[in-house]
């Protein structure tokens, strides 16, 4: 919640022990079911990082870490560091909010979007697919309608931007509870500047109409 921490003050943090990747999140509470998109901020830590905390005499993100026992992680991580991730004073565009409705999925920037590509379904790839829980460590990807192993896609029929420019709402008529949408999305802001991001949402519930 430190306020030196910029404009992810306030935010939910995650970190990935087996990929060195800082997270930060966007919560959602629908008739008691909690569910979260999380969208990785683009540093690549050294090694493998958990146990972050705030430091109150700078208001910034400590992390340590390290990479054994961890087989599957990202390629060339070190044995082990403590990381400092902190606010540099730059503005920063961001996607801000993710929410789940009836009929689709409203994101919203703090920035203002291009027109042009906001309203282009094809700016925005979306896959989705549920796992297994068993007595393994573990899980293969299974696509939601059929069953069978692996992601499917997730139809878009129409994208709606707000008139302030900063928030768009992805239609998707057939909308329903799965572990994972992975969204790509390829946008660019009002002055024409790209925006590139790679989000990731679980539904555990829609909500009613």
């Amino acid at each position: 919640n430190d306020k030196r921490w910029g404009p992810l003050s306030g935010r939910l943090l995650h970190t990935s022990f087996g990929k060195g990747w800082l997270y930060y999140m966007m919560l959602q509470e629908v008739d008691g079911h909690d569910q979260a998109a999380i969208v990785r901020l683009k540093i690549d830590a050294l090694t493998g990082i958990h146990r972050a905390r705030v430091n109150p005499v700078d208001g910034q993100v400590y992390a340590t870490g390290l990479n054994g026992w961890n087989g599957h992680g990202r390629k060339g991580l070190s044995q082990g560091h403590v990381h400092r991730f902190r606010y540099t004073g730059k503005p920063a565009r961001l996607l801000v909010d993710t929410k789940v409705h009836p009929n689709g999925i409203e994101l919203k920037f703090n920035f203002p979007l291009d027109t042009g590509t906001a309203t282009d379904p094809a700016r925005y790839q979306l896959k989705q697919w549920n796992y297994q829980w068993t007595a393994g460590y573990g899980s293969k990807q299974y696509a939601p309608t059929s069953g069978k192993v692996g992601q499917e896609d997730v139809v878009i029929t129409r994208v709606k931007l707000n008139a302030d420019k900063n928030s768009v709402f992805l239609e998707i008529p057939d909308i329903r509870p799965v572990n994972q949408v992975k969204m790509n999305l390829n946008l660019s802001a009002a002055d024409g500047v790209g925006f590139q991001e790679l989000v990731y949402l679980t539904i555990n519930k829609v909500p009613k109409p």
